[in-house]
C-alpha cells in the first residue's frame, strides 16, 4: 500500500485520509493550525443536498450531492466507534416563502425536484403553522423536505480525524509545509519546519489556499476566498423542529439551545472579520422567519472562507502534467455534505492510480493552461 501525505484537516482533508487509512495506506494528515480551523469549524453543518443545491450546477453535481448523503448512512456508524459525538439530526428543512415572489421561486423548485425527492411535501400557511408554529404568520407557502439533515461540523472533521487515526493514519497539527518536494514528475513528498517527509503521493487539500499550493508545483487551480458571516441567537422557546430556510436566511436549532443565523455570500478576499452591516443584515433576516427571535440575546458571530470555485463545482482529481500530485478542493457551501463523497472517491482514485470516473466532471483538467 502507497504512503500518501494529506495536506489540509479541514472535512475534505480528513475525509480523505480516513478513507486511505480504511483501506490500508500508510496515510499522514498535515495541518497547518488545528483540525476544521477555518471553513469547516465556521460552517452551519447542514446536509442539503437539496435545499443548497436545486439542480442549479447539472446532473453530475446533483448526483454527486445525493449520493454522498446516503454515503453517511454507513459513515456514521463507523464513526460512532470514535466516541466523538457528531451530533447528526434528522429533524428536515422548512423552506418558507414570505411573499409571492418567493412563493413562485419555492413552487418552481417543488415541481423540479418531484423525481428526486418523492418525500417532499408542499405547505400552505396552515400547514406551516402546523409543523412550525414560530414561523412568521406572514408566510404564505412552505417547501417540507425531510430528507436533508445536519451536524455539527467541527466535531464531524475531528471524528473523521481520530477515525483515520484508529486506522494508523498520523494526524500532525501545527505543521505547516514549507516545500512541496518535486522529482520530474512526480513528488517526493513534502518539506516541513521539523524536515523532510516522503510519499507516493500528496494530496492537497487546503481550501481556499490550494491555489497558492498549486502554483509552487505551476498548476492552475483556480479556487478563491468567499467569505460567510454567521451569527447565534438564544431560542427561540420551544426550539424549532426543523431547518427553516428563507429567502435570506437560513436558521438551525442546535441541542444546546442556540439558533445558528446564516450566511453571507462575499466575495472579499482573505478577510475574515465580521462586519455591523452582515450581522444586522442576518438579525433581520432571522426576526422576519421567526419574530420571536427579534429580541433574542446575540451569543456570538463568527465567519468563514469557503473555497470557490468559478464555475461553482469541487475541483477533484489528479494534478495535470503529474503522476502522483492529486487536489481536492472548492467545494464552496458544500464541503460538509460533500466529505464522504469526496474522500472516498480520491481515495479510490489514489489507490487505483488514475482518476475515477465520477470524477470526470470535476477534474482539475478543465482548467489547465
Amino acid at each position: 500500500m502507497p504512503d500518501v501525505i494529506v495536506v489540509g484537516g479541514g472535512v475534505i482533508g480528513c475525509a480523505t485520509a480516513y478513507y486511505l487509512a480504511r483501506e490500508g495506506a500508510s496515510v499522514t494528515l498535515l495541518e497547518r493550525g488545528e483540525l476544521a480551523g477555518e471553513a469547516s469549524g465556521a460552517a452551519a453543518g447542514l446536509l442539503a443536498a437539496l435545499s443548497d443545491e436545486g439542480g442549479n450546477r447539472g446532473a453530475a453535481f446533483q448526483a454527486l450531492c445525493l449520493d454522498s448523503l446516503s454515503l453517511y448512512g454507513s459513515l456514521l456508524p463507523e464513526l460512532d466507534a470514535t466516541g466523538v459525538d457528531v451530533r447528526y439530526r434528522h429533524g428536515g428543512v422548512l423552506h418558507v416563502a414570505l411573499d409571492d415572489a418567493e412563493a413562485r421561486h419555492l413552487r418552481h423548485r417543488f415541481e423540479a425536484q418531484r423525481a428526486l425527492a418523492p418525500n417532499n411535501r408542499w405547505l400552505d400557511s396552515a400547514g406551516i403553522a402546523r409543523e412550525e408554529p414560530l414561523v412568521s404568520a406572514n408566510a404564505t407557502a412552505g417547501l417540507l423536505s425531510p430528507d436533508e439533515h445536519y451536524l455539527d461540523p467541527q466535531r464531524l472533521t475531528l471524528a473523521l480525524a481520530e477515525a483515520a487515526r484508529r486506522h494508523s493514519a498520523t494526524v500532525l497539527t501545527e505543521t505547516p509545509v514549507t516545500a512541496l518536494v518535486r522529482h520530474r514528475d512526480r513528488l517526493a513528498g513534502v518539506r516541513t519546519l521539523t524536515g523532510a517527509l516522503p510519499a507516493d503521493h500528496v494530496v492537497l487539500a487546503g481550501g481556499p489556499w490550494t491555489s497558492r499550493l498549486a502554483a509552487r508545483l505551476g498548476a492552475h487551480v483556480p479556487v478563491y476566498p468567499v467569505r460567510g458571516q454567521m451569527l447565534s441567537l438564544k431560542g427561540p422557546t420551544p426550539q424549532l423542529g426543523h431547518v427553516i430556510w428563507g429567502a435570506h436566511a437560513y436558521l438551525v436549532p442546535r441541542e444546546d439551545g442556540q439558533t445558528y443565523v446564516g450566511a453571507t455570500v462575499e466575495d472579499v478576499g482573505y478577510r475574515r472579520r465580521n462586519t455591523n452591516a452582515a450581522l444586522t443584515h442576518l438579525r433581520r433576516a432571522a426576526a422576519a422567519l421567526v419574530p420571536s427571535l427579534a429580541s433574542a440575546p446575540l451569543l456570538r458571530a463568527w465567519s468563514g472562507l469557503r473555497p470557490a470555485t468559478p464555475d461553482a463545482l469541487p475541483i477533484m482529481g489528479l494534478l495535470p502534467g503529474w503522476q502522483n500530485a492529486w487536489v481536492a478542493t472548492g467545494h464552496f457551501r458544500n464541503g460538509i455534505l460533500l466529505a464522504p463523497i469526496s474522500g472516498q472517491l480520491l481515495a479510490q482514485s489514489i489507490l487505483s492510480g488514475s482518476d475515477h470516473p465520477t470524477l470526470g466532471p470535476f477534474s482539475p483538467n478543465r482548467f489547465a493552461e
